[in-house]
């Protein structure tokens, strides 16, 4: 009985979602070449194990969705494509990979924003295992930010 109750409100729920939200239409689809210098510090002495220059391409996708009741949903997806370099102190070979992911939610006054990065530094013979995540978050309500969190971490394996 309430696995047909749970049943029959998830279905209501769906169908009121369907009949609310509008296709998502994608508004930037790329791959770009970009270039960015990363210094590792596995032991945070502010002498750098290594020192990178790299460069590669950044596929970006974006897409924005409008429901019926006027609110917007973006997303946001950046990954690395073919991201490596020689670091210059080591001279070891580094691949950079990852994925950065963003999703901003607008309702009227209200906002929700939050950003996913993790992105990672993998040394082929060195052993540097180089991980930068960021975990950005914002809530705002009736015009006014009620929620700010902002946690970054930079660390190796």
């Amino acid at each position: 009985m309430k696995i047909a109750t749970c049943l029959r409100t998830a279905t209501l729920l769906l169908a009121f979602q369907l009949s609310c939200a509008a296709r998502a239409e994608i508004v930037q689809n790329s791959v770009d070449h970009f270039e960015l210098e990363v210094i590792i510090d596995c032991d945070d002495d502010g002498i750098p194990e290594d020192v990178l220059e790299l460069s590669g391409e950044l596929h970006t996708v974006i897409t924005e969705t409008q429901t019926k009741q006027g609110s917007v949903l973006t997303t946001a997806h950046f990954q690395p494509i073919n991201v490596s370099t020689i670091g210059t102190l080591t001279g070891d070979l580094y691949r950079g990979v990852g994925l950065t992911r963003s999703t901003d939610v607008v309702i009227n006054d209200n906002e929700t924003f939050t950003l996913v990065n993790n992105f990672y530094m993998v040394g082929q013979k060195s052993g540097i295992k180089s991980l930068f995540q960021e975990v950005f978050h914002v809530t705002v309500v009736n015009g006014e930010v009620v929620v700010t969190l902002d946690r970054v971490s930079n660390r190796c394996r």
